[in-house]
């Protein structure tokens, strides 16, 4: 598949118009459609946000090649890139601290122990607490 075949599969696959991915973008829905057609190539800066936007890799989208499975998010998710084995546990180990919280927690109970155990409260040291209470919000807030 050329690389214009690959963005317009993307796009359906994810439900999107023209007009939407356009407007995600912020350039003409027009661009959209030449991309599409195989009229003109984006910039390297838009290659690396539609990447982003269908959560495939950018060698994906500029070789030439038959559309290998590639897991695709639905409409309003978080993009799930595809991994390799090399890049899957670095990605697990992300999600499993960041994504889920746990160093948020760790953060707090590092704080709780120095103040409690040591008597070292220092008001600099909050954002460990801060942190957590944030994330935690954003997370419940998001649903």
């Amino acid at each position: 598949m050329t690389f214009g075949e690959k963005v317009a599969a993307l796009r359906k696959q994810r439900g999107f118009s023209q007009e939407e991915l356009a407007n995600m973008m912020i350039i003409s829905r027009q661009a959209i459609s030449r991309w599409e057609q195989g009229e003109s190539i984006p910039e390297i800066e838009n290659i690396v946000q539609l990447s982003t936007i269908f959560g495939v890799t950018t060698d994906y989208l500029l070789k030439d090649g038959e559309f290998t499975a590639v897991k695709v998010p639905p409409k309003g998710d978080t993009p799930v890139y595809p991994v390799d084995d090399e890049i899957k546990p670095a990605l697990g180990l992300y999600d499993r601290l960041f994504n889920r919280g746990v160093i948020y927690i760790l953060a707090a109970g590092m704080y709780l122990i120095l103040g409690f155990g040591f008597f070292w409260w220092h008001p600099g040291w909050m954002i460990f607490a801060i942190l957590g209470i944030i994330h935690g919000a954003v997370e419940a807030w998001r649903g």
